[in-house]
């Protein structure tokens, strides 16, 4: 009975430690390669996993160098694609999708029809951390 007992509780804490350690592909800070007029990256996106819940933001950098942190909105994930929102400046639609080694990504945006001009975005991310 004692060993029964025992090899129940393993059980439990082998799963509590495997669910623990499987966190979303997406969570973590993905970038693109740095520009060499501003030194920085043109978009940084860090997404955050909290449960089951992603949340995040995504940082645009302009090419004078001044930066845009907006909220990412609306998170849903779909086999290897995330999709978000974004909504300022404008309201921007993204699709993130995961390769097959899990350390790059491509990103695409688009800004909401009837929001001004069309403006697409289409950039490769890497995972830093």
């Amino acid at each position: 009975m004692r060993i029964v007992h025992r090899l129940i509780c393993l059980s439990l804490l082998l799963g509590l430690s495997v669910a623990a350690l499987a966190q979303s592909p997406f969570a973590g800070k993905w970038q693109t390669k740095t520009v060499r007029r501003t030194g920085k990256p043109p978009v940084t996106i860090n997404i955050v996993a909290t449960g089951n819940n992603l949340s995040g933001t995504i940082i645009l950098v302009s090419p004078n160098g001044t930066e845009d942190e907006l909220r990412i909105t609306d998170p849903e994930v779909s086999e290897n694609v995330l999709t978000f929102h974004t909504k300022a400046p404008s309201s921007f639609d993204w699709h993130m999708t995961l390769n097959k080694n899990g350390r790059t990504a491509s990103l695409h945006g688009n800004d909401r029809p009837g929001e001004g001009g069309e403006m697409v975005i289409e950039e490769k991310l890497k995972k830093k951390r």
